[in-house]
């Protein structure tokens, strides 16, 4: 199994760097080629891709932005 670039790995919205601030490109492209639907720490996931966001937009019946409700696999 390959092991996930650093920039993955250690992504999370809540905890942003410094680095990332003054340029996020270089983590989007990672993020888009490595986790192109990404998990994050919250349970919520970071969508990469434009054909994945519109496919999420347009499904509400299985995506949500409700974090009051669990998600059990």
């Amino acid at each position: 199994m390959q092991r996930l670039p650093e920039l993955v790995r250690d992504f999370d919205l809540a905890r942003l760097s410094q680095t990332f601030l003054q340029d996020p490109y270089p983590t989007y492209r990672a993020l888009r080629e490595h986790a192109p639907v990404h998990k994050l720490p919250d349970g919520s996931f970071f969508l990469t891709r434009y054909d994945d966001l519109v496919q999420v937009y347009h499904d509400a019946a299985t995506w949500s932005s409700d974090k009051k409700v669990d998600f059990r696999p």
